[in-house]
C-alpha cells in the first residue's frame, strides 16, 4: 500500500499554468491533486493558478515568493526556443528572468523552477535565466525542464515522476535536486532521452557556468 510520507506537511509547490487550447479544458491540475494527495495526505498541500500574459505571470510570481508556504515553481505552458505563451500572448525569457530578478530585490525566494513546456529548457534559456555570471541574479538554484518537442502523456508521467522522487528527498535544495537528477536517471533513462529532459543548476566556483546534471549524474 501507498504510504504518506509527510502528512500535514505542505509540498512548498506552486503548479502555475498557461491555457493549452481555446476549445479544450485539459489541464495537468487533476494530475498534481493526485501527487500532492499521496505525498501529502490533502489534495490541497500546493498552490494552483493560471496565467494568461506576462504581467499576470509577474504578480503570480511575485505572490508566490512572498508565500512562506512556496519555494518551488512549476511552469507549464506551450513553449518555443525563447518564450512561454498564455493565452493572452507570450512570456519572453527576458520577462520571466526579470519576475524573478524582482523576487531578489524584494528579499522573496523561489529556490527552484521547473518547466513544463516544449523546446524552452534548453541549456541557453537556462544560462539565461540562472545568470550565473552576472550581479544581481534571480534567487533560484536550479532549473529544469524540456529542450525538446514532448508529448502530453510522456511528459506527465516525467513531470510526476520527478516530483514524486523530488519530495521524498532531503537535504538542503541543491542536495535535493541532485538526488532526484540521480534517481530519474536511473529509473526513466529512455524518456529522459526522448524528451530531452534537463536539470540545470549554477556550476560552483569563481568562473560561473551551469551544469546540466542529467547529462552527469
Amino acid at each position: 500500500a501507498t504510504q504518506c510520507r509527510r502528512p500535514g506537511v505542505k509540498s512548498q509547490l506552486a503548479v502555475v499554468e498557461g491555457k493549452w487550447g481555446a476549445k479544450t479544458n485539459v489541464s495537468v491540475r487533476s494530475l498534481f491533486d493526485v501527487l500532492v494527495d499521496i505525498n501529502f495526505k490533502t489534495p490541497h498541500a500546493y498552490v494552483y493558478e493560471m496565467f494568461c500574459d506576462a504581467h499576470a505571470l509577474d504578480n503570480i510570481i511575485a505572490r508566490m515568493g512572498n508565500d512562506e508556504h512556496v519555494r518551488y515553481l512549476y511552469i507549464g505552458a506551450h513553449g518555443s526556443g525563447r518564450s512561454i505563451s498564455g493565452s493572452g500572448g507570450t512570456v519572453s525569457r527576458a520577462q520571466l528572468k526579470n519576475s524573478l530578478v524582482r523576487l531578489l530585490s524584494n528579499g522573496q525566494t523561489i529556490e527552484g523552477i521547473f518547466l513544463g513546456t516544449c523546446f524552452f529548457g534548453n541549456e541557453e534559456n537556462a544560462a539565461f535565466v540562472l545568470n550565473p555570471n552576472n550581479d544581481p541574479h534571480p534567487p533560484i538554484k536550479w532549473v529544469a525542464g524540456y529542450r525538446e518537442s514532448i508529448d502530453w502523456i510522456d511528459s506527465s508521467v516525467l513531470d510526476l515522476l520527478f516530483w514524486n522522487k523530488f519530495f521524498s528527498s532531503n537535504g538542503t535544495p541543491i542536495q535535493r535536486i541532485e538526488q532526484t537528477a540521480q534517481q530519474i536517471l536511473k529509473a526513466a533513462p529512455g524518456l529522459v532521452r526522448d524528451l530531452g529532459f534537463c536539470i540545470y543548476r549554477r556550476k560552483r566556483g569563481p568562473n560561473g557556468g551551469i551544469r546540466d546534471l542529467m547529462a552527469e549524474a
